[in-house]
């Protein structure tokens, strides 16, 4: 059972800001978009096999997986299916299925094998499941420990009772009180490397192979990707419960609250 230690502080964002401009949904469907019709494009020009990558592909894959909400992001993937010239990109421009960001009755919307071999469903069995490593990808957040955090959700104000603006971007919606639901992976690493952070007597590097756990206070700092100095970077996150994506899995669901 996965556990942590102590209070962990976050490390301060490199300035890189490639996306400190997005703040709202709109500005990055705009972006996303942009990328997936220049990588479509380039693809049929150069002739490209299906599934394979070209130079660009990470790049939209990426600002798929970190800019868009789970709702956009299947808004713009069904919307892109029904255009033939996406079906032979999905696997670089998205991934392999299923896809978190589905809903269950999207499960025949197209052959998963198609996309990715012996893969049977597009989509999970029940909505919000707690995302694979490679959906968290890089995150919104991490921490000193190096978990990547990205925030699948925000809830309700305790004190109003009143949600969020939808249209913004939620790793941009973190307010003092907000609920929160975030997941979590640790850092990727060889059995030797968890072994040796195991039996260290140093405290502090065994968060990077442990989950945290309920009542934990957490520093984290938004990925450089996202950086803005007009906007907070670092934020106070309390731990209010902790759910394993499955068993030997690296990746938990954090239910928090803002500090």
């Amino acid at each position: 059972m996965f556990s942590s230690v102590g209070h962990t502080t976050a490390h301060s964002p490199q300035p890189d800001g490639k996306y400190a401009s997005v703040t709202m949904q709109s500005d990055a469907v705009t972006i996303v978009e942009d990328l997936f019709s220049r990588q479509v494009e380039l693809s049929i020009r150069e002739g490209t096999p299906i599934n394979t990558v070209i130079t660009g592909d990470t790049e939209a894959r990426a600002a798929f997986w970190l800019l868009l909400n789970m709702d956009v992001q299947r808004s713009v993937f069904l919307t892109r299916c029904k255009t033939r010239d996406f079906l032979p990109r999905i696997r670089t421009l998205v991934g392999s299925p299923p896809f978190s960001f589905l809903h269950p009755e999207d499960d025949f919307i197209l052959n998963a094998s198609g996309i990715t071999g012996k893969r049977v469903h597009m989509a999970p069995s029940e909505r919000g499941p707690i995302l694979s490593s490679s959906e968290i990808a890089d995150g919104h957040f991490v921490d000193r420990c190096n978990r990547t955090y990205k925030v699948v959700a925000v809830d309700y104000d305790r004190r109003t009772h009143l949600r969020p603006n939808s249209t913004a971007s939620v790793y941009r919606s973190l307010t003092s009180g907000h609920k929160i639901i975030i997941d979590l992976k640790l850092p990727r690493m060889s059995q030797a490397e968890r072994m040796e952070i195991h039996k260290s007597t140093r405290i502090q590097p065994k968060g990077s192979i442990h989950f945290p756990n309920p009542g934990d206070n957490i520093q984290i700092s938004i990925n450089s990707k996202l950086y803005a100095p007009s906007l907070p970077s670092e934020y106070a996150i309390l731990v209010k419960s902790v759910r394993q994506r499955n068993t030997k899995s690296p990746v938990c669901r954090l239910c928090c609250v803002v500090d």
